[in-house]
This record gives structure tokens, sequence and C-alpha cells, in this order.
């Protein structure tokens, strides 16, 4: 631009040592065109730069997957795979990118999609010997996932940390205007390379459900429920017996992703409806 400029300068001023006869107005004439050109070109680039700017990272997604994903689809998508609803349990032929289990749901109006790491222990190439090489070998690696989304969308806003029993969680947040991405990894007592979980990606827009003009329907029949009643689970060994204390459980696990349909517990099915 400033050259532009210095050789439109030249130009003018070269008119004052012209012969007579000679304007410089056919050397600046042909400068001021380009110049004008140039200009513009050169606005539109940085009207460019800032639009990409402002879009970049405004949407997240993974292996494909976002909260836009159509859950329709998935059934043609993933054709030896499980897909019921807005969960997805993925077979070892159609698992791609450490990709597992796939949930979409909606949490106070706003959509969400879960992506979890965890590979099922019928996929394993033989049965882990411990507790601790079932979790390495179930699990990729931290670092794997986190270089994928760090090229796409660099690097994470935040971080926070937190313990569940003998899992130390690191958990990495992208957020954008309307969306927000957290990469939850773990170690075992805080010790050994970080595993990848599951990454959940959120919308920030909150999405009615109701059509226009439409009444929310109240469901005041328990038998109407079809939620799932339990997220914790205790194991006790086969002598465990209940006396003035109950015994304490060999395993306990929450926060449950995954299960198969079967392996959940039906609200009217209890409830005898």
């Amino acid at each position: 631009m400033r050259d532009c400029w210095v050789r439109r300068g030249m130009a003018e001023r070269a008119g004052h040592f012209l012969p007579p006869g000679v304007a410089a107005g056919a050397a600046s004439g042909s400068e001021a065109p380009a110049c004008e050109g140039y200009r513009f070109r050169s606005a539109l680039v940085i009207c460019l730069a800032v639009l990409a700017f402002c879009s970049a990272g405004s949407h997240f997604e993974y292996a494909g997957l976002s909260p836009e994903t159509d859950f329709g689809r998935l059934k043609q998508i993933y054709s030896t795979s499980t897909v019921q609803g807005g969960s997805v349990w993925l077979s070892k032929a159609d698992s791609h990118d450490d990709v597992h289990y796939i949930e979409k749901r909606r949490v106070d109006g706003m959509q969400e999609v879960i992506i979890v790491f965890e590979r099922p222990e019928d996929q394993l190439e033989r049965e882990p010997a411990s507790w601790e090489e079932g979790q390495y070998a179930r699990h990729p690696k931290c670092e794997t996932i986190l270089q994928k989304l760090t090229q796409a969308y660099k690097q994470p806003t935040k971080e926070r940390f937190w313990v569940e029993e003998r899992l130390n969680h690191r958990v990495r947040t992208w957020s954008s205007p309307t969306e927000s991405m957290d990469l939850d990894c773990y170690n075992i007592d805080g010790q050994g390379e970080l595993l990848a979980l599951e990454l959940t990606i959120r919308s920030k827009t909150v999405v009615s459900l109701l059509p226009r003009g439409g009444r929310a329907k109240l469901a005041h029949s328990p038998c109407s429920s079809n939620r799932r009643l339990w997220d914790f689970y205790m194991l006790f060994g086969r002598g465990a017996q209940r006396e003035e204390r109950p015994p304490i459980p060999e395993v306990r696990m929450h926060r449950l992703r995954g299960l198969i349909p079967a392996h959940h517990l039906n609200a009217p099915a209890v409830r005898g409806c």
C-alpha cells in the first residue's frame, strides 16, 4: 500500500520536470486505478480475515460429531452398531478416532453430545491382568485426542482438576460464543500418563421443544416416565451379609455411560406400570 502511494507521488512530482506538452497525468492516472484496486483488494482481504477470526471456533466438532449431528442418519453410517434414540454403541468395525460410544441429550433446553473413548472389554485383544492395566488398555492417550483438538481449535481457554476415588481428572475447556467443549482426561493416583475418558460439546443456545403457539404437556402419571432410576452401582462379595451396619462393597461405580439398553433399570417397569 505504501509503495503504491510512493509511486503515485513520484509520478506527480515528475510532472514538474517534464517538457512542455507532456503531461504527468498519464503516468499518475495509470497508477491511480492500480492504487484504487490495490486498496480495494486489501480492504477485502482484511474483511475476510476479520470474518474468519470471528467465526473461528464458534462451532466445535470431533470426528464429524457435534450437537447438530442428525442421529437419525447414524443408523446408516454405523450399520453394524447399536443405535437407539440418542445413544450409539459403536461396534469394533464402526469405531473410528477412538470413539466407542456417543450420546446426544438435552440439558436445561440446550443440546449436548458426549463422545466416550472407553473401549468395551469385549473389543480388547486380550484380558487385562489387573484393573490398572485394563484402564490403559481401554482408553487412548489423552495427548492423542488433545493434539487433534489443538490443531483445530488451538489451546483450551481454561482447565480444572478434580478427584474421583483413585482417578485424578484434568478437564480442558474450549469456549466460543455459541458452544463449549470439555475434554476429560485422567490418570491413576495422580501418576502415569493421562488417558482420555470423554469429550462433551455443549450448545449455549436453548432449543424449544414446543411448536409455535403450543403448550407443554405435564406428565402427572408416574407411569409416563421412561427415565433410568439409578446411576450408582455397588457390588458385594458372595459372603457379604447385612448386619447392624451395611457391608462395604468390593466395587462401586457411578456416572456410567455406554451400557447397552438391557442393563438399564426402567422406571415404569419397576413401578408396575
